[in-house]
């Protein structure tokens, strides 16, 4: 690549290789493009980025001593050289998954199925995955420079299907929204981001949005039990497949789940199509699955390849992370939403032999008013509540801790340090326990104020079971 061919005017050549704007991911011969914002200003890793091997330097600073172009916006510049240089993600077939929970299990069962028929890139919460590459990621719908490059090499490898994860925050940011999507899938909505949001209607119409990226020839797969179907529905103007337990184009019947697997009958418009076996848990995993089912066989897959894929070892990071050690069963899930709350302990409440453990904290700066509700179902479902860290960020973590206890309806521990906690709920533990830790799934780390310190809850899990 070539600035010229883009500036036109110019009369000296400057290749590179690729644009990026995190300088993380700065491999020799980049472009690097700093631009400043709402929390992070890239211009304070230049540096970085040319100890990375980086070529050449957009900013809105004049660098005297590298070679670089001063812009006024750099932001809008970059987005503009994005779409100048790479078209890759015109020839692939897209599907965006959104909604509040389920994104990362949906796309992640997408993905599998695709990958099983032809070839496809996933880009989502656990970052991204393409033939036999992971890349990290640091948001669920990373910056428009990561897009690109990834959809970018999986045209370059011969990738047919990219699966999508969009967050709100993403699509407010203008991640993603150069794209047109070929199908759209909504899971759910629940009280989330209403920090940024304010209403629960101002997140969903930022969510769909995305119905303005649909190709013409386009679908979308949407979950009819979802109090918002019929709102949805008014909105779209493509065809809709609908999926759900109770209502639904693809419906589930007769579903049996354990701590290993879930199964039960597919029906579509009523008509018996076969069993589905999934080594997934609990009744929320159903409607992912049905997601997945719903899109993958309209795309004409047959469900022989889709049966297949669902009943092999099936492993989505941070979700459900099982253990069961000295007659005790351990569960580390990413889950921090009072619906995810809900969702995981009823399907659990069924299987209990012993007592319910549940240890939770709550993000700083997002929203408080989802605490007391994840307190009052925590306790609601649980026999012990133990309340902890989970990057309280700058806010007070006494102020969080406050919150979740609001509507706590029995006595329960506080432990200020997550490692504490664990440590207190092990020791608390009987045989045919079952301790649950909400919240961070497999993050590696936790932010308090502005550092960032070293902490996995499963293997926090194993340290101390083994110590």
């Amino acid at each position: 690549m070539d600035l010229n061919d883009y500036f036109n005017k110019w009369k000296i050549s400057i290749s590179f290789n690729n644009i990026k704007d995190d300088s993380r991911l700065v491999k020799p011969g980049d472009l690097f493009v700093a631009w400043r914002g709402k929390s992070h200003n890239g211009e304070s890793y230049i540096a970085d980025a040319i100890a990375g091997g980086a070529s050449f330097i957009i900013s809105s600073r004049h660098l005297d001593s590298f070679p670089s172009l001063y812009s006024s916006d750099p932001k809008r510049l970059l987005d503009s050289l994005l779409h100048f240089y790479y078209h890759g993600h015109e020839s692939l077939k897209k599907i965006a998954v959104t909604g509040t929970d389920g994104k990362t299990t949906t796309s992640t069962l997408i993905h599998k199925i695709l990958n099983s028929y032809s070839k496809s890139v996933l880009i989502g919460t656990n970052g991204i995955y393409y033939s036999n590459t992971h890349i990290n990621t640091f948001n669920t719908t990373p910056s428009n420079a990561i897009i690109y490059n990834t959809l970018e090499e999986a045209y370059l490898n011969n990738i047919k299907f990219a699966v999508i994860e969009m967050s709100s925050e993403g699509i407010l940011d203008n991640r993603g929204t150069f794209l047109s999507f070929d199908a759209f899938l909504f899971t759910n909505l629940s009280a989330e981001h209403l920090n940024t949001h304010k209403t629960m209607k101002s997140y969903l119409d930022c969510k769909l949005k995305l119905l303005n990226l649909l190709s013409n020839d386009a679908i979308c797969i949407i979950n009819e039990d979802s109090k918002y179907y019929k709102y949805i529905k008014d909105k779209i103007r493509h065809p809709i497949i609908s999926y759900g337990i109770n209502k639904g184009d693809y419906t589930a019947k007769n579903i049996q789940y354990d701590f290993y697997h879930l199964e039960f009958d597919l029906y579509y418009k009523n008509i018996y199509l076969d069993q589905i076996d999934v080594n997934l848990f609990g009744i929320y995993n159903v409607y992912n699955t049905l997601g997945a089912i719903a899109y993958t066989y309209e795309l004409g897959i047959p469900l022989s390849i889709i049966k297949n894929v669902l009943s092999s070892n099936i492993h989505i990071d941070g979700r459900f992370e099982y253990l069961n050690a000295y007659n005790k069963h351990f569960i580390v899930d990413f889950g921090h939403t009072p619906e995810a709350f809900k969702a995981l302990l009823s399907s659990i409440k069924p299987l209990n032999e012993g007592r319910i453990i549940t240890i939770f904290g709550a993000q700083g700066g997002k929203d408080p008013k989802k605490r007391p509700k994840m307190g009052l179902i925590a306790s609601t479902y649980s026999d012990i509540v133990i309340l902890t860290s989970e990057d309280p960020k700058n806010e007070s973590l006494f102020s969080i801790i406050n919150d979740l206890s609001k509507k706590i309806k029995t006595d329960y521990y506080i432990a200020l340090k997550r490692d504490n906690a664990i440590a207190l709920a092990i020791r608390l533990m009987k045989e045919k326990d079952i301790l649950i830790i909400f919240g961070k799934g497999n993050e590696n780390i936790e932010i308090i104020k502005n550092y960032k310190f070293k902490h996995n809850d499963m293997n926090t899990i194993k340290r101390l079971l083994n110590s």
